[in-house]
C-alpha cells in the first residue's frame, strides 16, 4: 500500500508542476525543448520518471491551448529546432496558477501544523 501511494503522489507532483514550470522558464526567455529539460534540473524538478517525449507532447498541447507559441530556429549550427515562447494567455495562466498555489500552500501548512500537534 505504501509503495502505491508514493508512485501516485510522485506522478501527481510531476504532472501538476510541468506546465507551470515550462511557463515560468519561458517567461524568462524563449527556448527549445532540450534546453527546457536542462533548466528543469536547475530548479530541482526531476522528470526522470517521465518518458522524454512527454515534454514535447505537453508543449504541443500547450501550443494548441494558446499558452505558448513556437517558431523554427534555423540559424543555429546543426538541425533546425523549435523555439517556444510564452503567450499572453500563458502569462495569465501562470499568474492565476501562482495565486491559487500560494493559497493552497497556506492551507497545506495549516494541515501539516495540525497533523504535527500544533494549531
Amino acid at each position: 500500500m505504501k509503495g502505491r501511494f508514493r508512485r501516485c503522489m510522485h506522478g501527481f507532483i510531476g504532472t501538476d508542476l510541468l506546465i507551470p514550470a515550462i511557463l515560468a522558464i519561458l517567461k524568462k526567455e524563449p527556448t527549445h525543448g532540450y534546453s527546457l529539460l536542462e533548466k528543469f534540473s536547475e530548479i530541482g524538478l526531476n522528470l526522470s520518471f517521465f518518458h522524454p517525449s512527454i515534454l514535447y507532447r505537453t508543449l504541443r498541447a500547450m501550443e494548441i491551448q494558446g499558452l505558448v507559441s513556437s517558431n523554427w530556429d534555423v540559424q543555429t549550427n546543426g538541425p533546425a529546432r523549435r523555439v517556444y515562447s510564452i503567450t499572453k494567455i500563458g502569462e495569465d495562466f501562470l499568474k492565476n496558477w501562482c495565486s491559487t498555489v500560494t493559497e493552497n500552500i497556506q492551507l497545506i501548512q495549516k494541515i501539516i501544523d495540525i497533523a504535527r500537534g500544533g494549531e
